[in-house]
């Protein structure tokens, strides 16, 4: 049977590891990389049937735009992401390649605006550096995006449940299910779901 799982999904101590690197190519390919792992997760989340080796080969802008079209990515990173993915193509080709003042400016302007809030003006940094922390914010929206799914995911299988489960406890007619108690309840079932999970994964 394929794999259906991604590459794991880099944790913390490996996201520092990448972006504090003393060798450019290095932490612009690596950082790159984490980035492309992360949506390769947000998109086997929010496809109905995961295609795990489909995915992984297609380009990484085809996968931008996958995501997006799963509702799995807000529009607003397209540009920022792609503008990653170029001055990563151009480490990637070119041994001698440096990240630019222009590199600076299209990650700047290709950013949603409270990223560029965050990080403030673009010329306060080097442009490796300002390379480094756009990459690692993108990279934790990501992150926190995938939870956001993960979470809705679990709350709704947890629903479902939970109304089952009412349902065929209730006498025929009653309203009994929809009375209060069921958020509870979801939350209980959200918990164990969550605890099943995790014990998967282990």
């Amino acid at each position: 049977m394929p794999n259906q799982s991604p590459p794991p999904f880099p944790d913390d101590d490996t996201l520092d590891s990448c972006l504090s690197s003393d060798n450019d190519l290095s932490m612009v390919v690596r950082a790159h990389q984490c980035i492309e792992i992360a949506l390769e997760h947000l998109i086997k989340e929010s496809l109905p049937v995961p295609h795990v080796q489909i995915t992984a080969r297609l380009p990484f802008t085809f996968k931008v735009d996958l995501a997006i079209g799963l509702s799995a990515l807000h529009s607003d990173l397209r540009v920022g992401l792609l503008a990653i993915n170029k001055i990563r193509n151009k480490f990637a080709h070119d041994l001698r390649a440096t990240i630019t003042e222009e590199d600076r400016a299209d990650l700047y302007n290709g950013l949603p605006q409270h990223m560029r809030e965050f990080l403030g003006e673009q010329d306060t940094y080097e442009p490796l550096i300002y390379f480094r922390d756009a990459a690692g914010f993108i990279f934790l929206q990501l992150k926190w995006t995938l939870q956001a799914i993960k979470d809705n995911k679990i709350y709704t299988q947890a629903l479902h449940e939970v109304l089952q489960d009412k349902l065929a406890q209730a006498p025929p007619g009653s309203r009994d299910p929809f009375k209060a108690g069921v958020d509870a309840r979801v939350k209980a079932k959200m918990d164990k779901i969550k605890a099943s999970l995790k014990e998967q994964s282990t």
